[in-house]
């Protein structure tokens, strides 16, 4: 519309134009201005025009119409502006420029997180100081802000000197406007570094035995050192060489510097129980030197086996190379082993060794003793007697006692009583050790010290020695003579009558009276058969009686057996009777003969004054 405005004002101002000409001078418009730019932020879309506006010279010629005026507002882009002179004739002129506005970026950009002072602390003593800050950053309003340039970078290093120094960002836009963050970075100095531990353990471990109540511990006591020069130690919880109980216990050692700046060395102590002990062997055997006769050339052994003990409480066996029991060939010694163990895998082990050689060797007796003489009153019937007990040597190292009739301390009765002790060696060699016992009354005993010691003085066992001992202290002249004489006579006379009234007698020796019981005890072929006296059963094998009836056999303090007797014929016209033979009920499963008294008593309540210390070699009745 604004253009077809002008084309008519032109078309007719072109018609009074040519009046014009023909009537007055044309117009002329002076100062009309030429194009020109002006500048529009770009922020906004508009900018201020400013320019000097034309004029004419012709007189009676009016300024009839401008476009825009100066200080304009136009809008980016090429904008023209037309001024129309005119005359009172209607005859015009016109003067026309552009003003081309264009958007340019004036605004300088935002720095935002600028960061404030920086103080920093740096160690006294210390050059150089490492810096850090968060970096700013910037934006603008073309959307683009760059870093121009910054003189740090944040975590470099700064000389302590000057204590105060600058920091400067630049950043600027594509229009190149320009904006800074500035801020200080202010140094000062002080101590603040702790003291360096030099040396600290930090563990100590000690192992004791178990049931311990705990350890001395030792340890290098820890050091320190500070930039500061001085270093100092404060305290200790504990010191080295203290008693540390089972467990863990923590020790503090704390040192600080002058400035109070303070570190710790923390040692750990750990006292720990373990089992390093190895059991102890018990009764570990010896070496064992078995003997063999030929043919044979291997031999049973057996020992005791060896037992341990252990601080923890239980040893066990976990290994042996050979039991008790087992066969060892005839020759070089064989090593038997025996190992223990306990639950911490401590081993102990006992060994030694068994030799099986051929022995023909009986053994040796040590301490048989000679005839043991007792004296009684005769109010008693005998004594307990005691000896030393012998023992018997063997090359092999092992020999046994097979059995003995009477043991020290038992009770034997007036009369002789023998006694007997036989030691068999592994190759089955025997040896015997035999004496007497004889108690006698007080009267009997005419000379020689019968006292209470072993062997005690010589026994008085026949006339002929009692005559030969009074002849010793009386002189030999005839009245003596027949003194001599007459008291043999006597004494014959009473130890006839002795006899008669108290039978006594040991083993197959014995001489009953008519009126009371009697008996023999033997075994099978008692030291006939060899199987028999390595201790097999002996057999009660005879009680006799010169009166039928019943009777019973057994140790004085009670009643073994009781039966009837068989009466059975007796050499010399003396009848007797016995037990009837096989009766299993009298044998004897111990090895060898018990150590007992025994006697015979009829039914009736008589009691024979018989008494039997072991076994007779006889199977037959005593005569009569």
């Amino acid at each position: 519309m604004k253009t077809t405005f002008f084309f008519l004002l032109f078309t007719s101002f072109i018609q009074c134009r040519t009046q014009e000409i023909a009537q007055d001078p044309p117009i002329v418009i002076i100062n009309c201005p030429s194009d020109f730019e002006v500048t529009a932020d770009a922020a906004q879309p508009l900018a201020f025009a400013s320019w000097e506006e034309p004029t004419v010279s012709s007189p009676r010629t009016h300024r009839i119409y401008r476009s825009y005026s100066p200080n304009s507002i136009l809008p980016v882009g090429e904008n023209e502006v037309v001024y129309v002179f005119a005359k009172e004739d209607d005859t015009r002129a016109t003067c026309s420029f552009k003003v081309t506005v264009r958007s340019v970026d004036t605004n300088p950009p935002i720095v935002y997180n600028c960061p404030g002072d920086v103080l920093v602390t740096a160690e006294a003593g210390s050059e150089h100081v490492v810096v850090g800050w968060s970096e700013p950053a910037g934006m603008d309003d073309s959307g683009v802000a760059i870093l121009k340039e910054r003189t740090h970078l944040p975590g470099q290093l700064f000389p302590v000197a000057p204590p105060k120094q600058m920091i400067r960002y630049t950043y600027i836009d594509s229009s190149l406007n320009e904006a800074y963050c500035t801020f200080n970075v202010v140094i000062s100095t002080e101590d603040t570094t702790r003291p360096q531990i030099l040396s600290c353990p930090n563990i100590v471990t000690r192992e004791v035995e178990l049931h311990s109540n705990g350890s001395y511990v030792e340890w290098t006591n820890p050091t320190a050192t500070d930039n500061s020069g001085h270093v100092n130690l404060i305290s200790m919880s504990h010191s080295r060489g203290d008693f540390f109980p089972i467990g863990i216990t923590n020790v503090v050692y704390t040192f600080g510097d002058e400035t109070g700046n303070t570190a710790e060395c923390l040692i750990d102590v750990v006292v720990t129980e373990v089992d390093r002990m190895v059991p102890k062997i018990l009764h570990c055997p010896n070496d064992i030197i078995a003997g063999v006769k030929a043919p044979s050339t291997t031999m049973t052994v057996h020992w005791i086996e060896p037992t341990a003990s252990d601080n923890s409480g239980k040893a066990l066996m976990t290994g042996r190379s050979n039991a008790p029991g087992s066969e060892f060939e005839l020759g070089s010694a064989t090593e038997v082993i025996y190992q223990f163990s306990d639950q911490s895998g401590n081993t102990a082990y006992c060994s030694f060794d068994v030799m099986v050689i051929n022995d023909t060797t009986r053994p040796s007796i040590i301490g048989c003793p000679t005839r043991i003489i007792r004296q009684v009153n005769r109010s008693e019937k005998g004594m307990r007697v005691t000896w030393e007990e012998p023992i018997a040597t063997d090359d092999t190292a092992h020999v046994e006692k097979m059995f003995n009739t009477h043991s020290s301390g038992d009770f034997f009765y007036v009369g002789s009583t023998g006694v007997e002790y036989v030691f068999k060696d592994m190759a089955g060699n025997t040896e015997e050790c035999s004496f007497e016992v004889q108690i006698m009354y007080v009267a009997e005993v005419v000379s020689g010290d019968v006292g209470s010691g072993d062997p005690g003085g010589q026994p008085l066992t026949n006339d002929n020695q009692l005559a030969n001992s009074l002849m010793m202290v009386i002189p030999v002249t005839a009245g003596t003579i027949i003194v001599l004489v007459s008291v043999v006579i006597v004494i014959g006379i009473y130890r006839v009558r002795r006899i008669n009234n108290k039978s006594a007698h040991t083993g197959s020796s014995q001489a009953p009276s008519k009126d009371t019981p009697y008996f023999v005890l033997t075994p099978e072929d008692y030291l006939k058969n060899e199987a028999l006296r390595a201790g097999f059963p002996a057999r009660l094998a005879a009680i006799t009686s010169t009166q039928q009836g019943q009777i019973r056999a057994g140790p004085s303090e009670g009643v073994l057996w009781k039966e009837s007797m068989k009466y059975r014929k007796k050499r010399a016209g003396c009848r007797g009777w016995r037990l009837a033979p096989g009766d299993e009920r009298y044998s004897r499963t111990d090895k060898g003969p018990e150590d007992q008294t025994a006697f015979a008593e009829l039914e009736d309540g008589s009691e024979s004054d018989n008494e039997y210390h072991g076994l007779s070699e006889s199977e037959e009745p005593p005569e009569v």
